[in-house]
């Protein structure tokens, strides 16, 4: 029975994403910054846990793993987000390769951003039901804390804002940067042809919140004139 139950659970685990745990946004930010000033992983994660603003021990190591997670892979230091904060000082490009990172882990908040988000444009009102609608089709039953979590979690990272009862899209400025430096880290961290059918059937343009596929053309054939790519045909 034991066994029987494991294997249900694994099956239950790869068929259904994890409810996000909380996202720590504002703590993610700054631990991302202070890592510039610890040559170890050890003294960093010391650093962080002493200096998180939770009362308790336990939920700083809590919120400490869940800032890991998603932002230092494999307990190492050395990361995108912090090369792009140690060479550009500039917490929106900061913020945009962040949103990427966060939403690559958590699966179910990136899944609606992929599926639901864009369905609305930037200012039109939406109610709790698409969070709702979104969930009960996704577990095949309701879920109030995923459809809580999957909306604050939006919230905090900027994708949407909330007034009463009522969410909006939030309209941002085509994050150009981000874009070029994500494609040259998913795609080519050495000099290679990489086609644009690739680069499109990849989600990660949408997580930047690119909305559109003539957009991600757009960006890219202005870094070519840029010289931030070699070519593009």
């Amino acid at each position: 029975m034991i066994q029987e139950m494991s294997k249900e659970n694994i099956k239950s685990e790869q068929q259904f994403p994890n409810v996000p745990s909380e996202p720590c946004w504002k703590e993610s930010i700054q631990a991302i910054k202070d890592s510039l000033r610890f040559n170890s992983f050890n003294s960093f994660r010391k650093h962080l846990i002493d200096t998180l603003p939770q009362n308790s021990y336990k939920t700083r190591e809590r919120n400490f793993s869940y800032i890991t997670k998603r932002f230092f892979l494999n307990q190492s230091l050395d990361q995108l987000t912090v090369k792009v904060w140690k060479y550009y000082k500039n917490e929106g490009l900061l913020k945009n390769i962040m949103r990427f990172q966060f939403l690559y882990k958590e699966r179910l908040v990136s899944k609606f951003v992929e599926e639901e988000l864009f369905v609305f444009e930037p200012g039109s009102p939406f109610s709790k039901n698409v969070f709702e609608r979104f969930v009960n089709r996704v577990y095949k039953t309701t879920k109030p804390k995923a459809v809580a979590r999957i909306s604050h979690t939006l919230c905090k990272l900027g994708f949407i804002a909330r007034k009463g009862k009522e969410y909006s899209v939030l309209s941002k400025p085509l994050p150009k940067l981000s874009l070029v430096i994500l494609v040259h880290d998913i795609f080519a961290p050495t000099p290679q042809t990489v086609s644009i059918k690739e680069i499109l059937s990849n989600s990660f343009w949408k997580y930047l919140g690119i909305r559109t596929n003539s957009q991600v053309r757009q960006i890219l054939k202005e870094a070519a004139a840029n010289g931030l790519i070699a070519k593009y045909i």
